[in-house]
């Protein structure tokens, strides 16, 4: 029965096609799963943006899926929600996408064309660049984006903490 088998005895056959010995192979396995920790973690790489206008603290993982998925159309105070997102290209939009929505950048980008093919939701506003980002945000009561957590926010636009 493969349960009652070693742990080496199972793996015996990956390690030695990759011609590395028993500890080698260890060390491959907790690097890898130690990369993919990382990158799983939401606050390792973002930061949810909106207006400053915007009275909300903070904002549950579910919301924020259906914000992003143009499931929730306006904050509770009635003013209209505007996604500011960097382009579908970029691999901040797919970090982000994976790393906060649980999707694939793909799925979100499937979904948007869809709503827009059906006439359905506000459409995301699409950004170049990080001061893009800012800007638009600024300019709309309703805004919400994603930035870099490791850069310094102006005034005009506040983190909302993401649970």
């Amino acid at each position: 029965m493969l349960t009652h088998l070693p742990f080496w005895t199972r793996y015996e056959k990956i390690y030695r096609t990759l011609g590395i010995c028993k500890s080698m192979f260890v060390i491959l396995i907790i690097v890898l799963l130690s990369f993919s920790s990382y990158a799983h973690s939401g606050e390792a790489g973002s930061v949810i943006v909106v207006n400053t206008q915007n009275s909300y603290q903070s904002i549950k993982h579910s919301h924020l899926k259906s914000i992003f998925e143009l499931k929730l159309l306006y904050w509770n105070n009635k003013v209209p929600i505007q996604i500011v997102s960097f382009q579908k290209s970029d691999v901040f939009y797919t970090k982000f996408v994976s790393q906060f929505l649980d999707l694939q950048g793909y799925q979100l980008s499937r979904r948007w064309s869809r709503l827009r093919y059906m006439g359905v939701g506000r459409q995301p506003i699409f950004v170049n660049n990080i001061n893009e980002m800012i800007a638009t945000i600024e300019k709309i009561p309703g805004a919400i984006g994603y930035l870099p957590h490791d850069i310094e926010l102006p005034d005009t636009v506040k983190e909302v903490s993401h649970e």
